[in-house]
């Protein structure tokens, strides 16, 4: 006869293989945002970091990075309600494949802390003048 220790291990050990393997795309999916096809964004084919950043800008979102990789296109945001968000795309027809909420966006400056920096940088270009 089996030992109990084996009795209990062994579907302990199946629990815990089943977590680990389905664990990480359950929390992934709890991130991904959707979005209904008629609002799915398309930036065009081929299109540069900075047509990208333009295009996203006349929607409402403020580009934080913009990165291509061979399959898809990369390009984390702050949507109008300041969520952070990484938004897909497929780079053969500019389409919106996936979004999904990030929390690696970088910090976002207020108006004020945009002002000050304005000021730091317009003093230094008078300084390099003199």
């Amino acid at each position: 006869m089996p030992s109990p220790n084996r009795l209990v291990a062994a579907p302990l050990l199946i629990a815990t293989l089943a977590f680990a393997v389905t664990g990480p795309a359950i929390a992934d999916s709890k991130r991904s945002v959707s979005v209904p096809a008629a609002e799915r964004l398309n930036i065009g084919r081929d299109t540069s970091a900075a047509d990208i950043r333009a295009r996203l800008a006349e929607k409402g979102f403020d580009v934080r990075k913009v990165e291509f990789e061979g399959y898809k296109t990369e390009v984390k945001v702050y949507d109008a309600s300041g969520r952070c968000l990484e938004i897909y795309f497929d780079p053969a027809s500019g389409e919106e494949i996936r979004r999904k909420r990030d929390d690696d966006c970088g910090r976002r400056h207020s108006v004020r802390e945009d002002w000050y920096a304005d000021r730091l940088i317009a003093a230094s270009d008078d300084r390099r003048r003199d």
